[in-house]
């Protein structure tokens, strides 16, 4: 038998001279499972709306299918900034998800946490999940929001990188609708154009299946990317 040398699509000495701001990061080998580079990987830090990740997959673990209906509820909307969500609005949950990854809309995450028992019942379902999937995250706010001295959510930068690896393994279609800067929605009435994608830079990424962003004053900026660097090999 001939032996085959896999040879890896990455250059790992390109990350030693690399400058950042940032106080970690994780770059992650989807196919080889492996880390590529990091910096402060295991550091359990905010989280901020990257939690909606982990929210869309316990709503996808928790629904009955993607046809599944949610309807607004005056709870839910809060006071802040949100293009589309209105009391009594009803919505299936693909597009709803799709509108809360997009816009990162706070008011989606509540709708479905309100859906399913309640922002408590709900943020616990997440904490369980979180453990069955090996992660050390911990979560107190569906939104990912730091409030009544809570951190929304905290986690590690290695515990981020497989949530995507997550989302992509049992939703694979879940993070597509955020590789553009901006997309159309669809309530059960009307229709929501020209909703802006948080991360308005990802198009100049070639490659990207996927993208989130997240921001509080605790957690600073964040942001998680899925991109193929060659064809069939998303980081």
């Amino acid at each position: 038998n001939k032996q085959v040398q896999i040879i890896s699509p990455f250059n790992k000495e390109a990350f030693l001279e690399l400058s950042l701001n940032a106080h970690a990061y994780v770059v992650y080998d989807i196919v080889g499972e492996e880390v590529v580079a990091s910096s402060h990987p295991d550091d359990r830090v905010p989280l901020a709306s990257i939690t909606k990740v982990m929210t869309s997959l316990t709503a996808l673990s928790l629904g009955k299918s993607k046809e599944e209906v949610f309807q607004v509820e005056d709870a839910t909307v809060e006071d802040g900034y949100d293009l589309g969500l209105q009391k009594d609005q009803k919505w299936k949950l693909e597009e709803l998800l799709k509108y809360m990854l997009i816009l990162s809309s706070n008011d989606a995450a509540l709708t479905v946490s309100s859906h399913y028992g309640g922002k408590d019942a709900f943020v616990n379902t997440m904490n369980t999940l979180a453990a069955t999937y090996g992660l050390t995250s911990t979560f107190t706010d569906p939104a990912g929001r730091d409030m009544d001295g809570k951190i929304g959510g905290l986690g590690t930068a290695l515990d981020a990188a497989k949530l995507f690896v997550l989302a992509k393994t049992i939703a694979p279609n879940l993070l597509d609708a955020t590789t553009k800067k901006r997309q159309s929605v669809f309530p059960l009435t009307g229709k929501l154009t020209g909703i802006p994608n948080t991360n308005q830079e990802i198009e100049n990424l070639p490659g990207a299946e996927g993208s989130k962003t997240g921001y509080t004053d605790l957690a600073g900026g964040n942001l998680g990317v899925v991109v193929d660097i060659t064809v069939g090999h998303p980081v």
